[in-house]
C-alpha cells in the first residue's frame, strides 16, 4: 500500500474515491519501472490468469479505464516483451599457470560472453593453427565461432569482428601489453590489433585503441 501514498494519503476518504480513480492509479504505478524488474515496468510480469475470479487491484480490466488509457493498456498487454540476447559463446585456450588468462575471461563474461577455459600445454601449436603469426602471439587463443582471437583483445574489438564479420581467420593483440583487459598497470601506449588470415598474406592493422 505503501507505493499507493503518493496519490492516497492517510487522510484521505478512500470511501470517497471513485473505482475509476483507484484503476488509474494502480495502472500509472504498474506503468512505473522498478529497479527489481531490470527498469522495467510491472505490467508484462503480471500473470492476470493468477488472479481470475478474486477481487484485486492488480487485476486490471481495460474497459474500466478513460479511451487513452485504455488503448495504451491493451498495447501494453499484447505485447510480448523484447527476449534477453544469449551470451556469445567462447572457448578460450591458456597456459594452466596463466592467471592473466583468467582475469580476461572474468572480463569477458562482465560483458555478456560465456567463456570456456580450456588449460593446455600445446598452445603455440593451437595457435599456430589458427592461424597467428608466431611473432605476434598473446597469451592465449580464443576461438568465438568461425575467429580466432589471440591475447587480450578489448572486448569492443572482439564484438566489431563479429559485427563486422570481415574475411580473416582472426586478430590478436601481441605479448601481455600494461594495462591491457586482464593485465595490471597503467597502459602506456595504443593497443595495435592486428587481422591475420591463413593464406600467408602479411597481418594487417584492424584497429588502434
Amino acid at each position: 500500500m505503501d507505493a499507493y501514498r503518493r496519490w492516497l494519503p492517510r487522510h484521505l476518504d478512500i470511501d470517497r474515491t471513485s473505482d475509476q480513480d483507484i484503476q488509474e492509479i494502480v495502472l500509472t504505478t504498474n506503468l512505473t519501472p522498478r529497479k527489481c524488474l531490470g527498469f522495467q515496468d510491472a505490467l508484462p510480469s503480471l500473470d492476470c490468469r493468477a488472479w481470475k475470479g478474486r477481487s484485486n487491484p492488480l487485476l486490471l480490466n481495460p474497459l474500466r479505464f478513460a479511451p487513452e488509457s485504455r488503448a495504451a493498456l491493451l498495447t501494453l498487454m499484447t505485447t510480448t516483451p523484447p527476449a534477453l540476447a544469449a551470451p556469445i559463446h567462447a572457448v578460450l585456450y591458456k597456459n594452466p599457470q596463466c592467471t592473466c588468462c583468467e582475469m580476461y575471461a572474468d572480463y569477458l563474461r562482465a560483458n555478456g560472453f560465456d567463456v570456456q577455459l580450456k588449460p593446455t600445454n600445446d598452445l603455440s601449436e593451437i595457435s599456430a593453427k589458427a592461424g597467428t603469426p608466431p611473432d605476434l602471439e598473446g597469451c592465449h587463443t580464443m576461438f568465438i565461432g568461425d575467429y580466432a582471437f589471440d591475447g587480450l583483445v578489448p572486448v569492443d574489438i572482439v564484438k566489431k569482428v563479429l559485427a563486422e564479420r570481415p574475411p580473416i581467420a582472426g586478430v590478436t593483440l601481441a605479448g601481455m601489453p600494461t594495462g591491457a583487459p586482464g593485465m595490471p598497470g597503467v597502459k602506456k601506449a595504443p593497443f595495435k590489433i592486428y587481422a591475420f588470415t591463413k593464406d600467408g598474406k602479411a597481418p594487417t592493422v584492424y584497429a588502434v585503441e
